[in-house]
């Protein structure tokens, strides 16, 4: 047997394990980056950007068990950034709630609130809040983390003909 070959055998495993197993500071540090780089690419109309922040298998499943694909959102997200104005998005404020790592990959939760601009009715606006609670999957990759899947365990809208106290319009 050649004296080389468990040398070589050695060399290309350790080659196919990762550098090292993320660590719960690394993952939250990279999603909340990665969170912050989304909500940066919205303000500034940049679809390629904002869609950078997840893996072209995301899917996502709301609380009604209904799932909506990558495909599904890029369409929604290139459109929405192409033709809405600024002043015409929602606001969000997000918090990471709890996070968990293994080798590449985190799971964290994530509590979303959303303040949609007012809508204008006969009997004047209607302001309407949403308050989000998701399990999601990122992976961290050279590029930096990207969202692998979302599933929305907590999902209620208000809606009130006055602004609220809580930033909204």
């Amino acid at each position: 047997m050649n004296k080389l070959a468990p040398t070589l055998l050695l060399l290309a495993c350790a080659s196919a394990l990762p550098a090292h197993a993320v660590t719960v500071a690394e993952a939250r540090h990279g999603i909340h980056a990665a969170l912050d780089k989304r909500t940066a690419a919205r303000h500034q109309h940049n679809a390629a950007a904002y869609l950078s922040t997840f893996a072209p298998t995301w899917t996502l499943t709301d609380v009604s068990g209904a799932t909506q694909t990558y495909a599904t959102m890029r369409k929604t997200i290139i459109d929405r950034l192409a033709h809405l104005p600024v002043t015409q998005m929602y606001k969000m404020t997000w918090k990471i709630t709890k996070v968990t790592a293994t080798g590449r990959e985190a799971h964290a939760t994530i509590a979303t609130h959303y303040a949609h601009p007012p809508r204008r009715t006969p009997n004047g606006p209607v302001y309407v809040t949403q308050d989000m609670v998701s399990d999601t999957v990122w992976e961290r990759t050279p590029g930096g983390w990207v969202q692998r899947s979302e599933k929305y365990v907590y999902d209620a809208k208000a809606f009130s003909t006055r602004a609220g106290a809580r930033g909204e319009w």
